[in-house]
């Protein structure tokens, strides 16, 4: 969990995995442990800032339940805002 583009009240999820691990679901596996952590700590909102050419972050969160909530521009183009409200989630 960071900080990140959002805040501490409502953290990013983010990870970075070895070109020679990727494809074997260990950033998946990894980024459901620290939402349950979230959702067992009481946290509401969770985001995770991604480029819209990061197909595989993209599909990950995305099967995480997290949703585009906002588009944004910075110095580097285009970021896209996924969030998930773990206070919804499972209702």
């Amino acid at each position: 969990m960071l900080t990140g583009r959002t805040g501490a009240a409502e953290p990013e999820i983010g990870y970075l995995i070895g070109r020679s691990h990727r494809g074997r679901g260990y950033a998946s596996e990894a980024a459901r442990a620290v939402l349950g952590e979230c959702r067992a700590a009481g946290l509401g909102r969770v985001w995770s800032s991604i480029r819209p050419g990061n197909a595989a972050k993209r599909r990950i969160v995305e099967g995480l339940g997290l949703r585009v909530d906002r588009v944004e521009r910075d110095e580097r183009g285009t970021l896209l805002f996924y969030m998930i409200d773990l206070r919804q989630v499972g209702r």
